[in-house]
């Protein structure tokens, strides 16, 4: 079950980062309060389907605005949630 093993660490780092990240800034914008509830919901479908399909159903207009966006929330790609990179987190 390594695979289990690195997306739970994943999720952990995704939960506890944004945090870290967004202290100090405008976290009552509504822009960050849109946001981030989709980029969170992200995460797990990420799992189980493409990043163009997860970009779809969290309501992003494209897979490369989604992908920015959850880049620059989390600092890591959304690929790096996806099946086949799961297996490699370390």
């Amino acid at each position: 079950m390594a695979s289990m093993r690195g997306w739970a660490r994943a999720v952990v780092t995704c939960m506890l980062c944004p945090a870290r990240r967004i202290a100090g800034t405008a976290l009552g914008s509504p822009a960050v309060r849109r946001g981030w509830p989709r980029l969170l919901a992200a995460i797990p479908l990420l799992r189980t389907a493409s990043v163009s399909e997860v970009s779809r159903r969290v309501g992003y207009a494209s897979p490369t605005a989604f992908t920015a966006a959850f880049t620059r929330a989390f600092g890591v790609p959304s690929s790096r949630f996806t099946p086949s990179r799961l297996g490699k987190a370390a």
